[in-house]
């Protein structure tokens, strides 16, 4: 990133965080909103005893809690059952989803459609960064013909065997409990490491689980043509600046949420014969600058 990169990141989160719908969202959720959006945005204090507008109290672990619920898309078309949720996205059949307000992402990904970019259909999807299943079911959904998804948390990697079985996409869908990297090798993680945006925390008496290089898993599945997903809360960049052209000119379009920059991963693109736009980077939190890299392969190359 540039100078001017973090200089604009923290007007670009300004702006969102000032948007009037956004705050009107918490006016209209919440009794008292004020203090939450203190608490979870500026403090970042949790967890935070919250009160409804129907006098329902609730307790929130994150930010992307508080959010999710002043959504008018999530009540409008979401039921909240005993141990589960049920989304009616308005182009696919509805999705059952267990622990959702602490993994996945599902109005980004089943309201939103932020990984509308990607042409799935018919195409093997690789999903790195697999969550609780909630993108591989997206994907399915949406035609993929086979989708192979990487997860390095235990947690996540449980729950999304559940909502891989109660959405019936365990045929179509390979989730793997593991973690991707520039090369193949073994890691030991913090075994309670959960959560949507969880990074990998190594811990000498954690849980082993593989690394597979995006080189490794195209050889090792004998793919020469899929579609890439990357949101993996850093490991984007080694896994994208450590593969080469070749492997990397496989993927007909990949789209990459990156956390720590885009410009060295834009050049890598580039540089590999990809069409690639970006969006300029958010200040997310103390330390992290998102946004979205999507890239398409130019065929004259």
């Amino acid at each position: 990133m540039t100078i001017l990169d973090f200089i604009l990141s923290y007007r670009y989160s300004l702006r969102n965080f000032s948007k009037i719908d956004f705050l009107i969202g918490y006016k209209n959720t919440y009794k008292n909103s004020l203090n939450i959006l203190y608490r979870s945005l500026i403090k970042q204090k949790f967890p935070i005893n919250a009160t409804l507008k129907n006098g329902k109290k609730i307790q929130l672990k994150n930010a992307r809690e508080s959010y999710l619920l002043t959504a008018k898309s999530f009540w409008k078309y979401s039921e909240i059952q005993d141990d589960h949720i049920i989304i009616h996205p308005k182009h696919m059949d509805s999705i059952k989803f267990f622990d959702w307000l602490e993994r996945g992402d599902l109005i980004a990904i089943f309201l939103s459609e932020e990984y509308k970019f990607l042409p799935v259909k018919g195409q093997i999807v690789i999903d790195i960064g697999g969550n609780a299943g909630d993108s591989a079911i997206y994907f399915a959904l949406k035609g993929a013909k086979k989708v192979i998804a990487l997860e390095p948390s235990v947690l996540n990697y449980n729950t999304a065997q559940k909502n891989l079985k109660i959405n019936n996409q365990l045929d179509k869908v390979e989730f793997l409990l593991a973690a991707c990297s520039d090369k193949n090798g073994t890691i030991k993680i913090d075994p309670n490491m959960a959560g949507n945006q969880a990074k990998i925390s190594l811990s000498d008496n954690g849980t082993s689980i593989p690394t597979f290089s995006l080189k490794h898993i195209l050889e090792n599945y004998d793919i020469d043509s899929a579609v890439l997903k990357i949101d993996c809360e850093g490991c984007e960049y080694d896994s994208i600046l450590g593969t080469s052209k070749e492997n990397l000119r496989k993927f007909s379009h990949i789209q990459i949420e990156y956390h720590y920059g885009y410009r060295n991963l834009q050049s890598k693109l580039e540089e590999c014969g990809f069409d690639v736009e970006s969006s300029k980077p958010i200040r997310f939190k103390k330390g992290e600058y998102v946004g979205f890299i999507n890239a398409t392969r130019n065929n004259d190359q």
